[in-house]
């Protein structure tokens, strides 16, 4: 089983959404010149009224091929167990550059994957960036936003993103806290010295901002910076996307960013990359 090539691979719970992100994962492999694999999970709490699991398999390979008659059998992998540790079989045994999910889909299926713990844990597993899917269109990535604590994880998120979307604009964005901000005037602080603090720390969070965008070297082509003072928040984010006409999201999933990103998950109506660093 093990292949080397690289390669996209696709979830699907055989409902009408998870058929509709085969057809994006489609697109974007063809884009890519990459092949595309196809896997399912047969759960195995219904796995005992299965009464032949290799006819289950056929007939879960008909369906398929039914609907997409590019999808032959070397392409499509079936096995009973817990999706997350399906998909992650297969993730990893091939040499897998993205991984296409859904955000919705049949309950017990798909849908249960995005909407608390479960999500976490199918990210977690997987090695490869996962992409999910929130929109009916094709994959635009023309403009992609990107939070960034300034950390090495961060970097090596930056360049994953890179090498999936070689030729997109990245919009950095990094966000600073004054801290006490709002109770440093009840605590008797002069408002000229809680002003001179914003300042110090708006212009330090600015400088560190520069020198990580610097230390990206080549990489740092096709990217622009944005420092805001606040909290790493949906509506922060969500108004920074639309302001500048961002058509990806990519996160990743350790440092500060990781509770933010399955936060922005739920809420956003963008398509969400997210790698685990």
């Amino acid at each position: 089983m093990p292949n080397r090539e690289k390669c996209v691979l696709v979830a699907t719970d055989f409902s009408p959404r998870s058929f509709e992100v085969i057809t994006k994962a489609h697109a974007f492999a063809t884009a890519s010149k990459m092949p595309l694999h196809v896997v399912h999970a047969i759960e195995e709490t219904f796995f005992n009224k299965i009464p032949d699991l290799e006819k289950a398999k056929q007939n879960a390979f008909d369906e398929l091929h039914a609907h997409f008659p590019f999808i032959t059998q070397d392409f499509f992998h079936c096995d009973k167990g817990k999706v997350e540790e399906v998909i992650g079989m297969y993730t990893n045994a091939f040499s897998t550059s993205v991984v296409f999910l859904g955000s919705g889909g049949e309950k017990g299926g798909l849908r249960d994957l995005f909407v608390g713990s479960s999500t976490k844990a199918i990210v977690r597993t997987l090695s490869a960036p996962v992409f999910v899917v929130k929109t009916h269109k094709n994959v635009e990535a023309k403009k992609i936003l990107i939070p960034t604590d300034l950390t090495e994880s961060s970097r090596w998120h930056i360049h994953a993103v890179q090498t999936l979307f070689p030729h997109a604009s990245l919009l950095l964005l990094h966000v600073y806290t004054v801290p006490f901000g709002n109770r440093l005037s009840m605590y008797g602080v002069k408002k000229g010295e809680v002003n001179m603090l914003a300042e110090n720390l708006k212009a330090n969070a600015q400088n560190e901002a520069m020198l990580f965008l610097e230390s990206l070297g080549e990489g740092k082509e096709n990217v622009e910076l944005l420092v805001r003072e606040g909290g790493l928040d949906t509506a922060l984010f969500t108004s920074v996307a639309t302001m500048h006409g961002i058509q990806l999201i990519a996160l990743h999933t350790t440092g500060n960013i990781s509770f933010f990103a399955f936060d922005l998950l739920q809420e956003t109506d963008k398509d969400v990359l997210i790698t685990t660093v």
